[in-house]
């Protein structure tokens, strides 16, 4: 989201007020803390993008599955930027807390995220829930750049051919109103294995992290950086 935050008033709301480590609930604040930040850059990609187009980065999935009618009965899923697919847990209560039910829209194979289990969409699937996951899904044919060990890598999720953007700028002014940003587009082609990351575009010269390439199926990938 947008902002990440315990809300309420008048009390501490720092992780370390609520346990420590080793205990559930200092945990899953750590876990979840820890995933949005190795997400770090698709999210602002996918919020640029929605400066951009006006297109919102968090949406239903009927908007971008208009043909598959089950997902217009899916309340409790939301796309969040263009690949990933998220089925938050919210009623605790069913199935003893320990599993969910995920619709997985059709015209696509999706990949779980972290565990790389790929399922065939347009079907319903039972997924493994405990306090420290969201369940997530990787659309097939997917880059999803994540933050590891002070650089980035490049997550593919073969079964299309696929792209992506890399946004960065200072976070902290507007300079990005003024083409104060870099943008880098990022183009998987399917057939060769091979990724590149496409010349800059914008007037910010920050520093870069270092850029890898893998696939969740193991295979060799071609990275290429121009």
């Amino acid at each position: 989201m947008p902002v990440m935050r315990s809300h309420g008033t008048d009390l501490a709301r720092e992780p370390w007020n609520f346990g420590e480590a080793g205990d559930p609930a200092y945990d899953s604040i750590v876990a979840a803390i820890e995933l949005r930040k190795s997400l770090e850059y698709y999210l602002y990609a996918a919020m640029a993008e929605s400066a951009r187009s006006g297109r919102m980065y968090v949406r239903m999935l009927p908007f971008d599955f208009p043909n598959d009618e089950a997902s217009y009965q899916v309340a409790d899923q939301f796309m969040l930027g263009p690949d990933l697919l998220c089925a938050p847990v919210i009623n605790a209560a069913a199935n003893g807390g320990k599993q969910r039910s995920v619709w997985l829209p059709s015209g696509s194979g999706w990949y779980e995220f972290g565990t790389g289990i790929k399922h065939i969409g347009g079907s319903w699937i039972d997924i493994a829930t405990d306090l420290d996951t969201v369940p997530m899904f990787v659309r097939e044919g997917a880059v999803v750049p994540i933050v590891e060990n002070e650089g980035i890598v490049l997550q593919v999720y073969p079964g299309a051919d696929a792209g992506t953007e890399i946004y960065e700028d200072d976070g902290e002014t507007n300079d990005y109103l003024d083409d104060g940003y870099r943008r880098r587009s990022v183009v998987w082609e399917e057939r060769t294995r091979h990724i590149t990351v496409q010349p800059a575009v914008g007037h910010w010269r920050g520093p870069s992290l270092p850029i890898r390439a893998e696939a969740l199926d193991g295979g060799e990938v071609v990275l290429e950086i121009r």
